[in-house]
């Protein structure tokens, strides 16, 4: 039988899948399915099939074997749309007559061109299944403990998966976020076959941080195109760092997810008009408030690691400790303000849509909608600007913020839009700004009662703001100066314009 897979999938740790269980058997009254399941996968020597996007398993369900192809897969983030073709067989051996898409069928004739196809991993896996019926649809849910094994190494096995059995994919999302949308779930998960590949490569796939930055849309690229260009690296990017804030205690964790929060809300800015009011409001309130929860993470990231630097042993043990405390507390804060709910929810605007108002408004040209933010944004920033040798810490800052909402704007513009000269000027400026920023954030930090006690922790940080201060001086100055050279640049949205306009008068 062929048809089409849609499901949502995500790692979780042995105890929040027993939390996930429990929810379930809630719901349904159910201890769920259970079915122990043993696939081997089959590729050539040279792995035409996995270079060419598809998988070929043979896999044990209970007491029968199931042959499934899947090919032409979509995936964004832990969401997969693949198409399928599974049949009964007698025997673990690959049996192409028993492919019922014929086109599917053929083109493996065609790879495999007489070779045969040999084992390249398996998995073994114990699943509980339940379904859960919802308004829009039928949603399967299974949880999955065991392992991928290749050449005597092994990756275990811990996520849940959500396949949409019947109905809308509205289903699918909505069942996911009820059951998970407070739980650490990693949304950036592969599917079973991409990690046995690694696998079998010798490298067992982990969580990584993504920088997300997005490819900026080409010359003449509609909004509607490049917003779903935009939401799809935001998705992403938000959820692969979230499931490394929460994993691991790698600053570039919290530093990249907030970097993708930000892009995400430039996104929403320039997009808003193409965008219905309630998910505008959504995303530009929720990435905000994330932001907010993150942000006390960051600071202590950076300023631990520099005060460490001129700390003693016992400060630095304490600093160490009080850092661990604000990680311990971000990553509950960002579980109870739902974070993992709302990765889903990216995650569903850029697979399946759902953005649009409910009467369609007629699409823009990618760049008119980016020149009409851009515009705004620089009048903002040029009244402040004019005056930044005499601006307050509180203005300045939101001047720091508009230059910062402009460079975030510029990475998700049209190329023409990424003008070096201005860039440059841009970069040189925030970096001043950014310096001076530094200063009161030293000023006000508090790690934790029991660091700011020890007797080296004002010493340490008097001598960093020697240092600081010492730059900030120097630092204002060059701001006044870079800001001079910015302000004579041409502005990239201003070139964009005028183009068009050139462009429209020789048509």
């Amino acid at each position: 039988m062929a048809g089409l897979e849609i499901e949502l999938k995500a790692g979780l740790t042995a105890s929040d899948s027993a939390k996930v269980a429990r929810r379930l058997k809630r719901l349904t009254g159910e201890e769920g399915r259970r079915i122990a399941l043993a696939a081997i996968y089959f590729d050539t020597a040279d792995r035409r099939l996995s270079a060419d996007g598809i998988a070929f398993r043979i896999r044990r369900e209970g007491r029968r074997l199931v042959q499934t192809v899947k090919a032409g897969r979509s995936q964004l983030g832990g969401f997969h749309a693949v198409r399928e073709a599974n049949a009964p067989v007698g025997r673990a051996t690959p049996d192409l007559a028993a492919v019922s898409d014929a086109a599917l069928r053929e083109r493996l004739t065609g790879l495999i061109a007489g070779e045969g196809l040999a084992a390249r991993f398996e998995t073994r896996v114990s699943r509980r299944l339940w379904q859960i019926p919802h308004a829009h649809g039928l949603v399967e849910v299974a949880l999955d403990r065991g392992a991928i094994r290749a050449g005597g190494r092994q990756d275990p096995v811990s996520e849940v998966e959500f396949e949409l059995l019947g109905g809308s994919p509205e289903a699918l999302f909505a069942v996911a976020r009820s059951l998970i949308g407070d739980v650490p779930a990693d949304l950036s998960i592969p599917n079973k076959a991409a990690r046995g590949e690694a696998l079998a490569e010798g490298v067992a796939w982990r969580p990584s941080v993504t920088a997300g930055r997005p490819t900026p849309p080409e010359s003449g690229m509609s909004g509607e195109e490049a917003w779903r260009a935009a939401i799809a690296a935001s998705a992403a990017a938000v959820a692969a760092n979230l499931a490394m804030l929460h994993r691991f205690d790698d600053p570039e964790g919290p530093h990249q997810l907030r970097v993708a929060l930000r892009r995400l809300r430039a996104a929403e800015r320039l997009h808003r008009p193409l965008l219905a009011g309630p998910v505008s409001e959504e995303l530009a309130a929720t990435a905000r408030d994330l932001g907010r929860l993150i942000a006390p993470l960051r600071d202590s990231d950076v300023l631990t690691a520099e005060m460490q630097a001129v700390a003693d042993d016992a400060l630095s043990l304490s600093l160490r400790q009080a850092n661990t405390a604000v990680r311990a507390e971000t990553r509950s804060a960002l579980l109870a303000a739902g974070a993992t709910g709302f990765a889903i929810r990216l995650i569903e605007l850029a697979a399946v849509g759902g953005w649009r108002p409910g009467e369609r408004r007629a699409d823009r040209p990618a760049g008119a909608l980016s020149a009409r933010v851009l515009t705004r944004l620089w009048k903002r920033a040029a009244r402040l600007g004019d005056r930044l040798s005499t601006l307050s810490d509180a203005d300045r800052h939101e001047f720091r913020k508009l230059l910062k909402k402009i460079r975030y704007s510029i990475d998700i513009s049209p190329v023409e839009f990424r003008q070096k000269p201005f860039l440059n000027a841009l970069k040189k400026l925030q970096e001043d700004l950014g310096t001076l920023n530094d200063i009161a954030v030293l000023e006000g930090w508090a790690p934790a009662p029991e660091a700011d006690a020890e007797p080296g922790f004002a010493d340490a940080r008097a001598r960093l703001l020697q240092v600081a201060r010492g730059k900030g001086d120097l630092a204002l100055g060059r701001a006044c100066r870079h800001w001079r050279g910015l302000r004579a640049e041409v502005r990239p949205w201003e070139a964009w314009r005028g183009l068009s306009r050139h462009r429209e008068r020789n048509r």
